[in-house]
């Protein structure tokens, strides 16, 4: 089977061509080589790979729908305006961002995820997302969102985010909303809980858990503005306290 050219990126005057799973992408260098690192060093080497359809670069490992919307980025529909995409997509742009090295694509895919028209049913991925990247500050904030809800983790939240992830914040909502004194809904297991607040030091408390540090977190409100912080001249308290207990004790 002969690949076939992309409907909507394979430009009649792009002048580099690419072949990702069965599909053919003739887009311009300009704006890989502007962006990209990675790619301002493949296209330092010189190669006839790229010239043609018969002789594209072959980007193995890269699906072709991910390779797309990444493009999306560097080719919106509009001057100035962001395609619209499911989380799924943007988080897909943000792999291939952080594997070729597009810190302005990346940043605008962590941002679009982190979009509160994106917020609850993309808490899971974004969480998923976070972790796999070592994004601690916005895997904390995730987390904390999803603490906080009242809604449970779905089963199809419960897959994106895998079994240890899941158990984890499954132990810290109901940690957290056993102690809220509050009481939701009784019946089925995935019945809502009234959504709550957690207290600054509970979410310093939750760091710990994640074995995240508390300067990964930019929040001031991790110290109450009425208790000094550790280590300044009027605090009494140790520098190195006892850890809370688990979660899951």
């Amino acid at each position: 089977m002969s690949p076939t050219k992309h409907d909507r990126f394979y430009f009649d005057d792009g002048n580099v061509i690419f072949l990702v799973e069965e599909t053919l992408f003739n887009i311009h260098r300009y704006f890989l080589k502007r962006d990209s690192p990675v790619f301002q060093d493949m296209f330092s080497m010189h190669s006839d790979e790229g010239r043609s359809d018969d002789s594209p670069i072959l980007l193995e490992g890269t699906k072709s729908v991910d390779f797309a919307c990444l493009l999306a980025c560097l080719y919106p529909r509009s001057v100035g305006e962001v395609d619209e995409m499911h989380a799924e997509e943007w988080a897909a742009v943000i792999d291939l961002a952080v594997k070729w090295q597009f810190d302005a694509v990346f940043k605008l895919a962590v941002k679009q995820m982190k979009s509160p028209y994106m917020n609850s049913p993309t808490l899971a991925l974004q969480i998923a997302t976070a972790r796999r990247h070592n994004m601690d500050s916005w895997y904390v904030e995730a987390v904390l969102k999803m603490c906080e809800r009242s809604r449970p983790i779905s089963p199809e939240e419960g897959e994106q985010l895998g079994l240890l992830e899941t158990i984890r914040v499954s132990a810290m909502r109901q940690k957290l909303h056993s102690g809220s004194g509050k009481r939701g809904s009784i019946g089925s297991i995935y019945g809502t809980m009234p959504a709550i607040s957690i207290p600054p030091i509970e979410q310093t408390n939750i760091m710990h858990e994640l074995g995240i540090s508390s300067e990964a977190w930019p929040s001031p409100t991790i110290h109450s503005p009425s208790v000094p912080p550790p280590g300044s001249p009027i605090d009494r308290r140790p520098l190195s306290p006892a850890p809370p207990p688990s979660l899951y004790d």
